[in-house]
């Protein structure tokens, strides 16, 4: 039968009376004739609903009832959900086709029995009465309806565990798009090597100015002791031009060296995600091949433009070593600053 609310409270108020275990039969006496595939002398009741089922048997010795009942209903949250039981001690009493059972509440059931339906009125939560109606029924059936909600619990877990299942695989999917996106956003923004080249680009050419100073001054000769000679245009060469070269316009190439790595770095994670969605089944991040290709194209024209600089560079440090160099004559000859060192290195 499809269960009322009411049997739903009579089941719930079965679990809270914790009864014991189910009482064996000994007599034989019974008002009705007994159900298929149970105990002879044995009435055997189904109260049946969509999320639990009762079972009631009783012998029947001169209108005093006595048997057990079972309960079974679904409990917990899928993908948790099992089937929760109880069972214990009926008792009661049969006059005509009234009927009282008590079934461990705090007050007895009244109904009636006719042939094979139950009829009973059963308290609600709020005080009010309202009929449910069992059916003569047999053990086999309960067996059934027990395993039914076995499969029910199954069912929904299962359900519940697939919904979960296609949860996570769309968060994740969803969040490698979003770092795959995130990662084209990273590798746009590093294309952008225009500050290093314009930092390198302007210390390159600013040693022209200190190398016109060492020509100006090595114009002036040894100087009194060849101290413009030994000194002032052996400084400009061996320390302004110098630093202007090894130290200044060597950290500039290393910088652009290091962002030109990272940059290569970014586009090789660009295109492992690439493969990665491809992989899943994901469709690609839009614009991820033309922020690789334009990323590829500036990595080359960076290292050209630089290198180019850094050749500028070079020749004068060159040029200012060779100038110090000529400056001493006669007595002061030997006070320059010998050969020139070896300069930045290119890029690649």
């Amino acid at each position: 039968m499809s269960r009322p609310a009411a049997l739903a409270v009579v089941g719930a108020l079965l679990l809270l009376a914790g009864c014991g275990t189910t009482t064996s039969f000994t007599s034989s006496s019974s008002s009705s004739s007994p159900a298929a595939g149970a105990e002879p002398g044995v009435s055997t009741y189904l109260c049946s609903g969509s999320t639990s089922d009762e079972l009631l048997q009783w012998r029947d010795d001169s209108g005093d009832l006595n048997g057990t009942y079972e309960f079974a209903q679904l409990s917990g949250q899928a993908p948790s959900e099992q089937v929760s039981s109880n069972s214990g001690e009926l008792s009661g009493t049969l006059d005509g086709t009234a009927i009282t059972l008590n079934i461990g509440l705090s007050q007895p059931l009244y109904g009636s029995l006719s042939g094979s339906q139950l009829s009973l009125n059963v308290p609600q939560s709020d005080g009010t009465i309202q009929a449910s109606t069992c059916n003569q029924s047999s053990l086999s059936d309960w067996n059934s309806k027990v395993a039914a909600l076995g499969s029910q619990a199954s069912g929904d877990n299962q359900g519940a565990n697939q919904a979960a299942a296609a949860q996570a695989s769309a968060s994740a999917s969803a969040s490698q798009e979003s770092s795959a996106h995130d990662d084209v956003s990273t590798l746009t923004h590093d294309t952008n090597l225009s500050g290093d080249l314009g930092q390198l680009g302007s210390d390159a050419q600013a040693t022209d100015r200190d190398l016109g100073t060492t020509r100006s001054d090595a114009a002036n000769g040894n100087g009194d002791q060849c101290i413009n000679a030994s000194t002032t245009v052996y400084n400009d060469a061996a320390t302004t031009v110098y630093n202007d070269v090894l130290t200044t316009v060597y950290n500039d190439a290393n910088t652009l060296a290091n962002d030109i790595a990272t940059l290569r770095k970014d586009i090789g994670t660009v295109q492992s995600d690439q493969t990665a969605l491809s992989s899943a089944g994901l469709s690609g991040t839009p614009g991820a091949g033309a922020a690789v290709s334009a990323a590829q194209s500036a990595i080359a024209s960076a290292i050209t433009t630089a290198n180019a600089d850094i050749d500028h560079a070079n020749r004068d440090l060159s040029a200012a070593y060779a100038v110090a160099d000529s400056v001493g004559t006669g007595q002061c000859a030997g006070d320059g600053p010998g050969n020139s060192p070896s300069g930045v290195n290119h890029l690649s």
